[in-house]
């Protein structure tokens, strides 16, 4: 996969408007996942909330289709191991309003 591919961004607009917070729950962690932009570009943020603790990756919306891609690699190759299991302990939730 190459790093350096150009990807053209919807306007601010309409990633204001995406809705841009989600949460799933996995085991004993949550993973929330938020659209967010500050002066030097749009990002997703992913952090993991287990206990006390929190943990976050900064992706730049630039390189969501090749991380989309990266996962679904590894969801494939491990699709195996995942039957039967997926959906037993993870599951969507809407977050909280602030």
């Amino acid at each position: 996969m190459n790093a350096d591919r150009s990807v053209d961004l919807p306007p601010q607009e309409e990633i204001s408007s995406l809705g841009t917070s989600k949460v799933i729950r996995a085991d004993q962690k949550r993973f929330f996942f938020d659209l967010g932009s500050n002066n030097r570009g749009h990002f997703l943020r992913i952090s993991e909330v287990a206990g006390a603790d929190r943990s976050s990756i900064i992706l730049p919306l630039s390189g969501l289709k090749q991380f989309h891609e990266m996962i679904g690699h590894f969801v494939e190759i491990t699709k195996d191991r995942l039957d039967g299991v997926t959906g037993v302990s993870v599951r969507t939730v809407e977050p909280v309003q602030r």
